[in-house]
Order: structure tokens, then C-alpha cells, then sequence
């Protein structure tokens, strides 16, 4: 089944011409993607007369037509077969997920939440639902797409669940790592199915600690020459079982994977990584492309990389420096190098993320971050009135050259970034281009609504830990979600194109 990326979503063709842990919000994202697949029941199984009294009827003709299992990464489409041709039902997605909360003594701890999806969908004239195609007249998502049983879940509890809950008192929580897909309507449960969440098979991974380069290398089993793809991970900060499960990811497409754990936070205890994100050194990817070079899975003339927020600035200033990198999707990212952070008290000056050749790169300077400050609604305008009020030669000496390198990008921005604003730094990287003549070597994708959280698998809670707010400047939740999904399906093809395609193809 072709897959395509919303016509909603505004893009710019390849061939147009044309200190504070980055806020908090980062840092539970980050936190939140580690855990994005676990979780436990929050509930007292009911008894087998509960449950059984809400299954089908013996001899329904209702069925979930889905795979029972689902590699993360992979497509995920759904459909519900056998009824009555133009009727509506209810289709629910349930899952169990794993959530940072402050217990009564402000310690922090896991716990776990049901998050309940749920639309209204039409049957066509043959009685099938497909929800690739199909519009929900009402429910928590806004646009076709399966994947939103996934994410366009609401905290079991939450006023939006009210008309959709009932049928499910009683009933046990989903285990974890598995979609519970219920289809309703006034009688009772038509049809019901679950989903497994599985890792990709036929994929080997192992540690990576040498001096000055740490992370996870991942390819599929006795695999010889693929493209290779190195993963930068944001200012959350590397953390092993992250990179395990994002190379695992991206190896299963056909590549030879080694996420960077490039910086790190003290409580992660990875050995060979700073803990503090001051002075990076950009050679940590001359280091993994030597490292690369010695691996029979990887063709290192072939050279892809993927950052995200932080991983995305480097990224973009790494494919500015060396003219071997051929394929770049900073995600969330910026066209200039900010200062670095992490080491308390913050130094005068303030420090650079990066270095080149044991010199710091050229930053531009944060103000200092503070929970809730009159001059910006968000963290991102704590950045951009940063860049606002540096000097013209302080924002030219950090403004990464891009017109330098030799790669093709794929840039993808969030137009309601809550953390720096991504869009709009996505668009200027793709103006660069194309004042230099370069146009068609970028292609961007600018979600013009979406959040800051838009990089992952397109599978993870929008609302989890985000509620939606109603200020001008806030992100849509819907709008987030689908986006995680678009961006990861034009991610896989913008790498195809690029690292896995012939000249001649």
C-alpha cells in the first residue's frame, strides 16, 4: 500500500528552487521515548464472567483485519471487515504506557496510565472501514490515518473519553506493549483484536565504547555494504536503551546503524561520555566513520545522518564540514550553533555546544532560563529573542554554513515549536540553499501547527504528557501526532532516495 505524507502539511519539493536542559518539556520527552513500549496493568483483572459478558456474540461476522503483531517502524494499517454497508461504529485503541509523575513528595516515579483512542467511523457501500481512508465524524483524532490509534490517545479519565468509556468499566487493562482495537456501537463489542509492539527481527546490536566514541551499532544479520546512518540523539541526552531501540529502527530499513552517545546526563553513567553539552567535539563524526569503515555491514561511501533538536544542530554543522556526508534530515532543528549547557555555575563567557579542531565553534549566547518569564511565552522565545538581541557578527560567526556541504537534506520544523522554533530555522537552512543555487539538493517539511515532539516512529502518546492548550502559540496535539508519523514516513523515503538508489534509478 503506497503511504503518503498529508497534503495538509506544507513542503518544499528537492526540486524547488526557492542552559536548563533546553526547558523541561525536553527533558520528559526524552525520558517519555525511552519508555514509549512499556508499561503494566493499573487494574484488577475483572472475572471471566466480566469479560466474557463484553465479547462479540458467538457468530459475529465483525472483524479487525490487522496484523497481530507490529515491528516498531514498520507501516501500520487497519481495517474492520463484515458490516452493514453505510452504518457507524466506534473504534477504540487502547494501551497501557509508562508516565514520569511527582508523587505527593515531589520525588519522581513511574506509573502507569491506560490511554484510550477512539473514533466514529462509516462503513463504505461493501461494509468495510479502512482506517488509511476513513474520516472519523467524531473521537480524538481529526484525520484518516490507523497509526492514530496509537497516539491520538487521551488519559483514561479525561473528559474527552466521556462518551466512549462506558463499555469499558471493568474490563482489565491492556498489557503492556500491546494495542487493544475494540469496534462498538449502542448494542455492545462488535469485534475486538490485539496488537502486538515488537522490536525488529533480523536485526543484531551491540555497545560501542572506545575513546571518543560511544553509542549502539545496529544491522540486519549478515548483512555486507549497506548505507549507513548515524543517529544524533537531542539535549535530553544519549541513553543506551534509546539508542538500542532507534538503531534497531533505521537498521531494519537496510542500513547500517550507529547511534552516538555524544553527551549524556550524570545520572546515565555511560562511560566515554561528557556529561555536560559544552565543546562537543564535531570530529566525534570523523571517529565514527573510521569506527564505520571497519565494519562489513557498512559502506561508509554512502553516508547518512539523522539528529534530532540538538543532534539536528550537529548534524547540520557536521554535513557543513566534511564533504563525505551525503544525506542529512536534521529534525527539529537550527541553522546556528546556540550555547552550550550543563555545567553550573554557567561560565563567563558562556561556553559553545561545539568544537572544531579544539576551538570552540561560534554560539550565540541564551539568556538564562527561567520557568515562567514575562518577555516570551515559550522557551523558544527565550531563543529567539536571544538571537534578536545578539550582535549582527555574533549571529553570522554562528550561523552554520550549509551552503558548504555536499549533501542532500531533508529539513523538518515544527511551526509551533514550544522549545526552539524549528520551522522557522528549518526554512532559513532551505532559503540558504537556495540563495546559493542549491535549492534542489534540500527538500522541507514544516508542520505548521505541530510541537517540538514530531521525531519518533509516529506510534507514541501526543497527549501522554502534553494537554492541549488554546494560545495562539500552542502546539495542536492532532496536528503533533500525525506529524510524527509523516515525518518518519518521508525520513524512510528521503534515505532511500539518497543512500539506497543508483544514479541510474
Amino acid at each position: 500500500m503506497q503511504r503518503h505524507v498529508p497534503s495538509q502539511f506544507r513542503t518544499t519539493p528537492p526540486n524547488r528552487q526557492t542552559p536548563a536542559f533546553l526547558a523541561w518539556i525536553a527533558v520528559f520527552a526524552g525520558l517519555a521515548a525511552g519508555f514509549a513500549f512499556s508499561g503494566c496493568a493499573t487494574q484488577q483483572p475483572a472475572s471471566r464472567e466480566t469479560v466474557s459478558a463484553r465479547l462479540p456474540a458467538p457468530g459475529s461476522t465483525v472483524r479487525v483485519v490487522a496484523a497481530t503483531t507490529l515491528i516498531e517502524g514498520a507501516p501500520f494499517d487497519l481495517a474492520i471487515d463484515g458490516l452493514a454497508p453505510g452504518s457507524t461504529v466506534r473504534v477504540h485503541g487502547r494501551r497501557t504506557m509508562q508516565k514520569w509523575q511527582q508523587d505527593s513528595a515531589g520525588r519522581w516515579q513511574q506509573r502507569p496510565v491506560i490511554m484510550h483512542a477512539w473514533a466514529d467511523l462509516r462503513a463504505n457501500t461493501a461494509g468495510r472501514i479502512d482506517l488509511s481512508t476513513a474520516t472519523p465524524s467524531a473521537g480524538t483524532w481529526r484525520e484518516p490515518g490507523a497509526e492514530a490509534l496509537w497516539w491520538a490517545g487521551y488519559p483514561e479519565g479525561a473528559g474527552e473519553l466521556a462518551p466512549a468509556a462506558a463499555q469499558f468499566a471493568g474490563l482489565p487493562a491492556p498489557e503492556p506493549g500491546v494495542l487493544d482495537v475494540t469496534v462498538t456501537n449502542t448494542g455492545g463489542i462488535l469485534a475486538r483484536s490485539l496488537v502486538r509492539l515488537a522490536a525488529p527481527t533480523g536485526v543484531t546490536t551491540q555497545r560501542v565504547s572506545q575513546p571518543g566514541l560511544a553509542g549502539v551499532f545496529a544491522a540486519p544479520q549478515n548483512a555486507r555494504g549497506l548505507p549507513v546512518i548515524v543517529l544524533l540523539h537531542g539535549s535530553e541526552g544519549g541513553k543506551l536503551a534509546s539508542a538500542s531501540g532507534d538503531a534497531a529502527r533505521f537498521a531494519a530499513e537496510g542500513y547500517a546503524v550507529l547511534a552516538i552517545t555524544y553527551f549524556s546526563w550524570p545520572w546515565e553513567a555511560i562511560p566515554g561520555t561528557p556529561n555536560a553539552h559544552v565543546n562537543i567535539a564535531v570530529e566525534t563524526l570523523e571517529r565514527a566513520r573510521t569506527w564505520l569503515a571497519g565494519r562489513p555491514e557498512a559502506d561508509v561511501n554512502r553516508f547518512g545522518v539523522f539528529g534530532v533538536s540538538k543532534g539536528a544542530e550537529f548534524a547540520a554543522l557536521a554535513a557543513a564540514t566534511y564533504p563525505w556526508i551525503d544525506a542529512v534530515v536534521p529534525c527539529v532543528g537550527s541553522d546556528v550553533v546556540w550555547e552550550g549547557y550543563g555545567v553550573e555555575p554557567r561560565p563567563t563567557p558562556p561556553p559553545s555546544s561545539w568544537s572544531w579542531r579544539g576551538e570552540p565553534v561560534p554560539a550565540i549566547s541564551l539568556y538564562p532560563y527561567a520557568e515562567v518569564d514575562p518577555r516570551w511565552n515559550t522557551n523558544a522565545g527565550r531563543y529567539d529573542r536571544s538571537r534578536a538581541d545578539a550582535s549582527p557578527e555574533e549571529r553570522a560567526a554562528a550561523r552554520i554554513p550549509i551552503e558548504r556541504s555536499q549533501a542532500s537534506f531533508l529539513f523538518i520544523g515544527g511551526g509551533r515549536d514550544e522549545v526552539w522554533s524549528s520551522g522557522v530555522m528549518s526554512a532559513a537552512m532551505q532559503a540558504t540553499l537556495d540563495a546559493s543555487g542549491q535549492g534542489q539538493r534540500g527538500q522541507t517539511l514544516i508542520f505548521e501547527r505541530a510541537s517540538h515532539q514530531i521525531c519518533g516512529s509516529g506510534l507514541f502518546p501526543a497527549r501522554l504528557y502534553a494537554t492541549q492548550a488554546n494560545h495562539p502559540w500552542s502546539p495542536d496535539l492532532d496536528e503533533t501526532g500525525r506529524a510524527t508519523v509523516a515525518a518518519w514516513i518521508a525520513t524512510k523515503a528521503f534515505f532511500a532516495r539518497t543512500l539506497q538508489q543508483s544514479p541510474s534509478e
